[in-house]
C-alpha cells in the first residue's frame, strides 16, 4: 500500500476514534481555528505526540486531502504517516483499555 493511501486509511481510522472518544463539543472544539487546546480527554492520552488542537486538525485536513486524492509532498505524507501511526496507537488505548 502506498504512503498516501496509508495516510488516508489511517486519519480515517483517526476520525472515527475521535467520535467515539469524544462529545460532539469536543469535536467541534478540537476542529475550531481558534481552538488551542485539545479537549482534556486527549490531553493525557495525546501528551508528548500532539499538545494543541491546530496540530491535530492540521492532520485531519492532510488526510481528508489524501482521501481526495491531493498531491502532497513527500515530506507532508511521511510526517503525516508517522504522526497517524502514533496518534491512532495512543487512542486505541483509550478506546479499547484491554489493549493498554
Amino acid at each position: 500500500m502506498d504512503n498516501l493511501k496509508e495516510v488516508a486509511r489511517l486519519t480515517s481510522l483517526l476520525e472515527d476514534s475521535l467520535q467515539n472518544i469524544c462529545t460532539a463539543d469536543q469535536r467541534r472544539q478540537i476542529m475550531d481555528d481558534n481552538s488551542c487546546e485539545l479537549p482534556k480527554v486527549l490531553q493525557v492520552q495525546l501528551d508528548g505526540l500532539i499538545d494543541q488542537a491546530a496540530e491535530l486538525r492540521g492532520l485531519l485536513k492532510i488526510g481528508q486531502a489524501a482521501r481526495r486524492n491531493e498531491a502532497l509532498s513527500p515530506a507532508v505524507i511521511s510526517a503525516a504517516l508517522v504522526m497517524a501511526e502514533e496518534i491512532c496507537r495512543a487512542l486505541s488505548e483509550l478506546d479499547d483499555p484491554d489493549k493498554a
